[in-house]
């Protein structure tokens, strides 16, 4: 079995997500080498210890493995240019970036075709629990190579799961995510219904927080709801995104998901408005509109 250095790894990706994630594994030990096109977002990491490299090429050649946590599939095809696939070659990316389960499967058929291994790893869970180190790690891919990620897994996930062939995880984050989505259009549907009624909003939201509809989730939003300011923890436009890579996977299957396609609909809506960078639960904000 091929064995890969796992102690010191690169990462690509130093958003919301990929920095705190980047803290977690330097906190554990690790060592990492990172890259991000606006170099300004890694100087938060840099000072906990990663050094930075000058492009994904160097990372990519200085490193048996290779996380990519970026916004989309676009951005992931930009970064593997030939250079950086031949550098790869023999080594492991590792996707941590949502995208969909037949884009996961287009990258691990060109990374084949450059002999590089590939893992499928989206991550379940918002800006602060990535921050508390707590995600969950959905995995796919080869369970040989999968095991040897799992002590890097670990410095941020509270639970690492692995389900089989590459398209498998993400099509559980895109489940996961659809189910964020429809939440918390459902939500905000039953607040804006309650308020036509006249019903005072602290009112509808203590009874749903006091009922058997509570959840993490909406305790998560009620502050949001209360002063009517959504500072991001999960951008609209990223559910947005994830939603309608749902409703493409459905397409593809020749089935539907009406709650799914409803909410796709609404939060692609309201991305074409001023929310798009505010948290997905300001979905509120437009349905009262």
């Amino acid at each position: 079995m091929q064995t890969f250095n796992t102690k010191k790894v690169g990462w690509v990706g130093l958003g919301q997500m990929g920095s705190p994630m980047v803290g977690h594994l330097l906190h554990s030990g690790f060592e990492v080498e990172v890259y991000n096109r606006s170099p300004e977002k890694a100087q938060a990491v840099v000072e906990k210890g990663a050094l930075l490299a000058p492009n994904v090429e160097t990372v990519a050649k200085n490193n048996d493995i290779l996380f990519l946590m970026v916004s989309d599939y676009p951005a992931i095809e930009s970064l593997l240019t030939l250079v950086v696939l031949a550098a790869l070659k023999g080594k492991v990316v590792v996707n941590m970036s949502t995208v969909s389960p037949t884009q996961n499967q287009l990258i691990e058929a060109q990374l084949k075709s450059h002999q590089v291994h590939f893992i499928e790893a989206p991550v379940s869970g918002s800006s602060k629990v990535a921050e508390a180190g707590k995600l969950l790690v959905l995995g796919a891919g080869d369970k040989a190579i999968f095991d040897q990620l799992v002590p890097l897994f670990s410095a941020f996930s509270s639970k690492v799961y692995h389900y089989g062939e590459v398209g498998k995880a993400g099509g559980v984050k895109l489940a996961v995510n659809a189910l964020l989505g429809i939440f918390n259009e459902a939500y905000a549907e039953a607040l804006v219904f309650a308020e036509q009624f006249g019903i005072n909003q602290a009112d509808i939201i203590d009874t749903i927080a006091n009922g058997a509809m509570n959840s993490p989730m909406f305790q998560s939003k009620i502050a949001m709801y209360e002063s009517g300011e959504f500072p991001p923890v999960f951008m609209l436009k990223h559910i947005t995104k994830d939603l309608n890579l749902a409703v493409d996977e459905l397409e593809k299957a020749n089935k539907c998901s009406p709650l799914i396609e409803k909410a796709a609909k609404t939060f692609s809506e309201a991305n074409q408005t001023e929310l798009s960078q505010q948290d997905l639960a300001s979905i509120y904000t437009y349905l009262k509109k």
